[in-house]
């Protein structure tokens, strides 16, 4: 597969899962799991496969189902972010009735050092800063020269 191939192919597999994500905020599991299926390799994507399709699996009451999913996206998503599927898993093995499993993802979604709305896309790579963190720029003059 040539270069341009890929980022392709990867570009259509991140609209993909932000579509899958949507249907998840709008509450609509099963089309964020039709959408999932729709990846034929998720390479490099798989960790972030792994934790939606275990989250619509959790919303549609399918726990069972969902907690192989959200143990691959915890063992595989880097700390700190893990920590949201941890949380997630430990829902899942208490909804199971899977007491001390359900503790112990507990105390492992915790101990990530986050704050408490922590925003996922600029911890990995810093590429958008939360508006707080943001430098403050002048403001413009918006008028136009001789008005």
């Amino acid at each position: 597969m040539t270069a341009s191939a890929t980022i392709r192919q990867n570009n259509r597999i991140a609209r993909r899962l932000l579509a899958a994500d949507g249907y998840l905020d709008l509450d609509l599991p099963l089309y964020a799991l039709q959408e999932l299926d729709r990846i034929p390799e998720p390479g490099a994507f798989l960790p972030s496969i792994c934790y939606l399709r275990g989250v619509a699996l959790k919303t549609l009451g399918r726990t069972a189902e969902a907690i192989p999913f959200l143990e691959d996206a915890a063992r595989l998503i880097p700390v700190p972010l893990c920590r949201f599927a941890w949380k997630s898993l430990s829902e899942c093995y208490a909804a199971e009735g899977d007491v001390s499993m359900a503790e112990l993802a507990r105390m492992v979604s915790q101990s990530a050092d986050l704050d408490d709305d922590p925003d996922p896309i600029a911890e990995v790579g810093n590429i958008v800063q939360p508006p707080s963190s943001r430098p403050k720029l002048p403001a413009k003059n918006n008028t136009l020269e001789g008005e």
